[in-house]
Formats: structure tokens, C-alpha cells, sequence
């Protein structure tokens, strides 16, 4: 039960039978759960003392309910939340608790990272004693409260911040629908107007240098960028393919969807260089069950580390002194933006990118490009 740092351990005050100027009563104490105080609660009992004869004989029935209440005092009993709901007096960590369970249950290990971040960085903000808090009293203060931490303290972006919020609206709709809650605390903020996206083009030179390190360095984690760059699969999409999913016939990567980002299957593309590489791993010595990028980014029982493809990325950023605007998800972006320009159908790159539309595909196009004045320059015809 939640009780702030100053309250006494005590929970009730023992029911007694008074004679006050207004006749006959049951009197008692009993901590309201969300006022975190002792309140007096009276049960009058004029009419039932009037179908007694004798006082004495009132005094014992009396006697009898006051005892009875006594004893559910003592087992935990609340008169205030008997005619409530009582899912609305859950504390907020076994609501979190609960809604991770059921979460677990419907969401691929992939989508559960970004609901687990949250419940951990809510949980962490709360500290242990408002995590003991009844989560029908997390109200718009603390939602507030909560979304300037991370804005103002932990300095997140706009986009971080409204996609925290989207996950605080979400959390809070469930445990209104389970009624652990009464209202949505995050319903009604606004969300900030998003940063654009730092992430750049890697131009052909940029990628040269790039293949030439890997290639001498880390081979295999040069078929993962491939992978980014022709082949258009999402790095956490790679981190999950397994062996069987590598179609060498067909010179495709089926992305099944369990694991797909929208969850649609796809055959992913794949060209002459990646071609050469799958065929160096000799994919045959291999269970279809392993994962084509293990532990040590070759094929294992289990997937390399969540940010294992960050951490290589990084090195090679590092060593080529390569600006932190350049991501791994920037060869996906310098894919599409090639495919868009070298002149091939918006449809089939929408279909290849496993995009939802044509406007998030063609959005692709506007990047800047540092070649576009001189080709216009080159190109545009005379007056």
C-alpha cells in the first residue's frame, strides 16, 4: 500500500459503539487509499435500537457487529473501496508488471524492446516510493512531470520525447481498458514538432573507403552494410536471419513476418557482391536454424547482441573519421535515394523497402545531393 514517507504504519482505528446527542452509532477509523489519511467512518443504528426492549439487549447486538467489523479491519478491509472498483487501488508496478506479461505474449521480441524501455525509464523515474503508488493516481501532473525529465534532464530529442509519450498514451489505454485506471493521464499533451533526421547519403567515394577497411577488417560485417545498402533489410530484420531463410537459387533473403518491421514477408534482393560473400560462408556446413550473424557475426544458435551491429558501425566511423551523421541506416537511405534516381519505378522500391506507401518511398528522393546543382547546370535546356 502506498503511504508517504511521514504516515503511521497504522492502517485503522477499532470500531466502537457511542451514544452521542444524536442517538446510537459504530464509529471507526480506516486509511483511504488515495487521501493516504485516517477518516472517520459512522454507522448510525437508531432504528435498530428501536426494536430492542431493553438496552442491554441492544448492546449486545451491537456488540456482535462491531466485533465483525473488527475482524475484517484487521484482515485488511477498506469501507472505501468496497463499492469501487478495486482494480483502481492496484499498485502502478504490478500494473507495469502485468502489462509487460501480456505484451510478451502478442508482440515480437523485436517490438517489446521499445515497451520494455519504457516501463524501465517510467519505473526508474518513479524511484521506490511512488512506484508503490496506485497507478489511478498517476494523474496529468506526474505525466508532466515525467515528460519534462526526459526532455529537460536526460535531454532526449523531440522525437524521442513524442515517441515516449505515444508509449505513456498506450500503456495508460490498456489499464483503462483493464480499469486499473479511470483516465489517461497522457491523452491530452501535445506532441512536440519532431527533428528532422540527421542521417546523411553515403556517397560511392564514402562507400569505397568504407568496403576497402571492411574488407581487410571486419568482411563480414561489410555484408551486413550490403545488406542495408542493396538489399534494403532493416539492421535489426538482419540480426534475425537465419540460415534458411538465404535463398540462393532464387538470389533472395526471405524476411518472414515475425520478424519483418510491418510485419509482412518479403524476398529481399541480392546482388553479385553479397552473392560472392554467401557463397564464401558455405552456408551447407549450417542447421537452417542458426542465425546467419551469430556471436561472431557468422552463423550461430543464437543472434549476435542487439547492438552488436551499432558497435561495429561506430568503429568504423571512428577509424575512417566518418561524421556522426552517417548511420548504418543511412546505406538504406543512400539505396533508396539510388534506385529512385537511377530510374527505377517508385512502386517496385516501395515494394523492395517494405514501405506502407509511395509518399514514404519518394520522400527518399529529396535528400540533398551535392551533384544535383551541376547536373541541372549540365541538363537544363535553353530558353
Amino acid at each position: 500500500m502506498y503511504l508517504p514517507e511521514n504516515f503511521s504504519e497504522k492502517t485503522y482505528m477499532p470500531a466502537v459503539l457511542k451514544k452521542t446527542s444524536v442517538g446510537w452509532l459504530i464509529e471507526f477509523y480506516a486509511l483511504h487509499p488515495t487521501e493516504n489519511r485516517l477518516i472517520r467512518k459512522q454507522i448510525k443504528l437508531n432504528r435498530q435500537a428501536k426494536r430492542f426492549a431493553r438496552v442491554g439487549e441492544f448492546r449486545s447486538y451491537a456488540a456482535d457487529i462491531v466485533n465483525r467489523i473488527n475482524i475484517k479491519l484487521a484482515g485488511g478491509w477498506s469501507p472505501w473501496i468496497e463499492s469501487e472498483n478495486i482494480r483502481l487501488y492496484t499498485k502502478i508496478s504490478d500494473v507495469i508488471a502485468d502489462y509487460l506479461q501480456e505484451k510478451k505474449r502478442e508482440l515480437r521480441p523485436a517490438t517489446m524492446v521499445s515497451y520494455m524501455s519504457f516501463c524501465r525509464m517510467l519505473t526508474e523515474w518513479l524511484g521506490n516510493d511512488h512506484v508503490k503508488m496506485y497507478a489511478s493516481m498517476f494523474n496529468r501532473v506526474y505525466a508532466i512531470r515525467y515528460l519534462d525529465y526526459l526532455y529537460k534532464e536526460r535531454g532526449v530529442s523531440a522525437r524521442t520525447w513524442n515517441n515516449q509519450l505515444k508509449m505513456g498514451r498506450a500503456f495508460f489505454n490498456w489499464a483503462r481498458e483493464k480499469m486499473y485506471v479511470k483516465d489517461n493521464p497522457f491523452e491530452s499533451i501535445k506532441t512536440k514538432k519532431p527533428d528532422k533526421k540527421k542521417r546523411v547519403l553515403i556517397e560511392k567515394d564514402v562507400r569505397k573507403r568504407i568496403s576497402d577497411y571492411l574488407q581487410e577488417n571486419n568482411p563480414n560485417f561489410l555484408a551486413v552494410c550490403r545488406l542495408v545498402f542493396t538489399s534494403l533489410i532493416r539492421p535489426k530484420e538482419i540480426r534475425l536471419i537465419k540460415v534458411g531463410d538465404v535463398r540462393l537459387a532464387e538470389k533472395c533473403i526471405r524476411i518472414p513476418p515475425e520478424n519483418a518491421k510491418n510485419g509482412n514477408e518479403r524476398f529481399a534482393s541480392v546482388n553479385m557482391q553479397l552473392m560472392e560473400w554467401l557463397l564464401d560462408v558455405h552456408l551447407e556446413r549450417y542447421p537452417n536454424e542458426f542465425y546467419l550473424f551469430g556471436s561472431d557475426l557468422m552463423p550461430g544458435k543464437v543472434p549476435c547482441g542487439l547492438f552488436r551491429f551499432d558497435k561495429e558501425w561506430n568503429k568504423v566511423r571512428n577509424a575512417l573519421k566518418l561524421p556522426k551523421e552517417m548511420q548504418l541506416y543511412s546505406f538504406r537511405d543512400t539505396g533508396i535515394n539510388n534506385l529512385l534516381k537511377n530510374g527505377v519505378d517508385a512502386l517496385t522500391v516501395m515494394q523492395h523497402a517494405d514501405h506502407h506507401d509511395l509518399s514514404m518511398t519518394t520522400r527518399y528522393a529529396n535528400h540533398a545531393d551535392k551533384k544535383l546543382v551541376d547536373t541541372i547546370f549540365n541538363n537544363a535546356p535553353d530558353f
